[in-house]
């Protein structure tokens, strides 16, 4: 393990003032604007919690170093450590020397409440900060915000939690929560925003709640039976559904290997030969294949000898392929969606997303106390004391219902008036631009050949979608292309990748006098093989 050092150092009330004149941006607190007397005089609870200091804050000095982690591997080189390996190296080194108070960020940074002079490494102190700053800015002594003195208490106060929540793009996801399934193989996952904000009020802890989509921690079996909505544990996957779903999907996400004592991230190459088939070599030049050596060795018979094995690599030493079957590999935890949702997804998720006033505030309250921000070692040490029994409340005002003026186009110069409902603006119904459709075809599935009065039905149905259409302002700048199509699923599959090759951007399926299976694999066909949205 090595440390990479950045040679600089300075005091940050030298740095101040040797700056101070050449910075012409001045930050000052917004403030809220002058009370009026229009509507309804109400409160307002806040997502915000007083921070306060029982410390002395010129008291407290803290100490920045640049740090970069790097990690041996197997063939003598190193490579700088990710974000995740960072944490645990570190973890490791301050646990293992018995440091004084220290925390790390998901950077480089390392900070201290003492200057370190371990012999072990050297380190190279790079900045230090003094939190009377902060009190300072707010009593109005200087007027350049501590922008960096802020972030750190940001990183402060989420360090006690980091070994039990993901952060992606600063929401915090527990590890073990349980996902509402979503259908697809994507589940909803409750998150929590945390943030220090230096407003009017002083230092605050904002905290909100919010709902993220996520792969489901399911074995790979499970996980691609759902994606694919159907069941791969007797029908399989085929080589070209292999290679689509590798290129479209699988390569992006991480795995882990479920008879691994401890968990590691992988990634997937490719799918290789069924378990039955597929051979290890043990004892020198002895071939045994997955089943058995599942079977004999590992004590561990496999469910689905006739599924594939799939090739997995440590990004790290690519040279080194594994070859597990489906079964023992899943899904890691924690990792957002990259696609799209469906219509039904979409309406799922926002269902299970919208929540009473009431709600949220229970719920950013039981974000609070599961915190424990005030028996939080990290914050005792510097004095600092959240008061977590309310939240910050506001004077507020509900204001009539306004009025919504605009002009109906350019020539007609008469203003149009409407009404807004809450949390609707209806606006007339009109767009004021819309994307031009070029490409687009019409596409009748039905159980048998269509006749001359189906497609007569077809074609009028089509000059009727482009009236319709044409009052939105959506124009479609070609005639369609017109397909007619038996209800077979690899007859649906083909006709998509070919209208996908004529770049065709809107794609409108008449289904005639078949069930809702058909339905759902074209939706789920389109997802998959074309990467679409589909409406029907």
């Amino acid at each position: 393990m090595s440390f990479n050092i950045c040679k600089k150092y300075w005091d940050d009330d030298l740095y101040k003032n040797d700056h101070k004149n050449c910075n012409p941006k001045i930050t000052t607190i917004a403030k809220r604007p002058e009370t009026g007397n229009a509507g309804q005089l109400i409160k307002i609870y806040t997502n915000h919690f007083t921070i306060n200091f029982c410390t002395p804050p010129n008291k407290i000095i803290l100490y920045q170093f640049d740090v970069d982690v790097e990690i041996l591997m197997s063939d003598g080189s190193w490579y700088s450590c990710g974000k995740d390996e960072r944490l645990q190296v570190m973890k490791k080194i301050i646990n293992k020397e018995n440091f004084p108070l220290v925390w790390y960020d998901e950077g480089k940074n390392l900070y201290s409440i003492e200057n370190l002079i371990f012999r072990f490494l050297i380190l190279n102190l790079v900045k230090i900060y003094t939190l009377k700053k902060i009190i300072d800015f707010i009593q109005k002594r200087i007027s350049i915000e501590p922008h960096d003195l802020v972030k750190i208490l940001d990183i402060l106060f989420k360090q006690t939690k980091r070994s039990d929540i993901i952060t992606i793009k600063n929401q915090s996801y527990r590890k073990h929560q349980r996902l509402d399934d979503l259908g697809g193989g994507i589940g909803l996952g409750s998150c929590s925003y945390q943030s220090i904000i230096l407003c009017e009020r002083g230092l605050t802890l904002n905290i909100n709640k919010s709902f993220v989509t996520f792969y489901q921690n399911y074995n790979l079996v499970q996980f691609l039976s759902c994606y694919m909505n159907h069941d791969i544990q007797k029908n399989g996957i085929s080589s070209k559904d292999q290679a689509l779903l590798v290129r479209k999907l699988l390569k992006f996400l991480w795995f882990v290997m479920l008879c691994e004592a401890e968990a590691c991230q992988y990634r997937l190459k490719s799918f290789g030969r069924p378990a039955n088939q597929h051979t290890y070599i043990i004892n020198g030049n002895e071939q045994i294949t997955a089943v058995d050596y599942f079977n004999d060795i590992w004590k561990f018979p496999l469910r689905y000898p006739h599924l594939p094995v799939v090739e997995l690599y440590h990004p790290n030493d690519n040279n080194r392929l594994y070859a597990l079957p489906m079964e023992l590999v899943a899904v890691d935890k924690g990792q957002p969606n990259l696609q799209a949702l469906t219509t039904e997804e979409h309406i799922e998720a926002t269902r299970k997303a919208l929540v009473h006033p009431n709600k949220c505030y229970r719920m950013i309250q039981r974000v609070v106390d599961e915190r424990r921000f005030n028996h939080d070692s990290y914050l005792q040490k510097f004095g600092i004391i959240v008061d977590v029994n309310e939240m910050l409340l506001i004077p507020g005002r509900i204001l009539p219902l306004p009025e919504i003026k605009y002009k109906l186009s350019d020539i007609d110069q008469h203003d149009i008036i409407e009404g807004v409902q809450i949390g609707r603006w209806w606006l007339n119904k009109f767009f004021k631009k819309v994307r031009e459709i070029r490409t687009w075809a019409i596409v009748l599935v039905s159980q048998h050949k269509p006749d001359d009065q189906q497609i007569c039905l077809t074609r009028d149905f089509t000059q009727r979608i482009l009236q319709v259409m044409s009052k939105y302002g959506v124009r479609f700048n070609s005639s369609p292309i017109e397909k007619y199509d038996a209800a077979i699923l690899q007859t649906i599959v083909a006709r998509m990748n070919e209208l996908k090759m004529l770049e065709c951007e809107v794609i409108i399926y008449i289904l005639d006098q078949v069930g809702d299976e058909m339905y759902n694999a074209i939706k789920q066909f389109a997802k998959i093989k074309i990467g679409k949205i589909c409406i029907i």
